[in-house]
């Protein structure tokens, strides 16, 4: 006897891409993963230069700034300096990088992590069919957006006073 999603020999007859089953899950952790290396392997790789210049490897000419909140309000945004603390933190200069944003050293091993758990979360997703359920691991970015914008608000009466 077959149903509408088996075909006579017990096959599947449904499409193998789904949206949020296996295939959106490894979707997401190769996402996650490639993302995570290519933060951390450019921090390795680009060099910071005075306070506010940052350069890619070969190039004599400092990456423009893009924080639109300092170039509009005049503002720095709670991530101003992460791209400098990062590349900072991956050469060892741990002083330079609280200097430029002291919630990076929240932020850099979350997204450094991110590599190996989601190479891990991929491999068992792709393995058994399913990750490692961790509860309450949503906290971890909430607790980490939450002390940017705590650091952010310290620095504040810094900037008009």
């Amino acid at each position: 006897m077959t149903d509408l999603a088996h075909n006579q020999d017990g096959e599947s007859d449904l499409p193998t891409v789904e949206y949020n089953g296996v295939s959106g899950l490894l979707w997401m952790h190769a996402s996650f993963f490639l993302m995570a290396l290519a933060v951390i392997g450019m921090s390795f790789i680009m060099r910071a230069e005075g306070p506010q210049s940052v350069f890619l490897p070969g190039v004599d000419f400092a990456l423009p700034e893009l924080c639109t909140a300092k170039r509009v309000f005049g503002v720095p945004c709670p991530g101003c300096g992460l791209t400098r603390s990062f590349v900072s933190i991956s050469h060892g200069q741990f002083g330079r990088a609280w200097g430029f944003n002291p919630a990076s050293f929240l932020l850099y091993p979350f997204v450094f992590a991110q590599i190996p758990w989601n190479a891990m979360q991929f491999w068992l997703i792709r393995r058994r069919g399913y990750g490692v359920q961790v509860p309450y691991i949503h906290f971890i970015p909430i607790a980490i957006a939450g002390a940017l914008l705590l650091q952010w608000l310290m620095t504040m009466p810094q900037l008009f006073w």
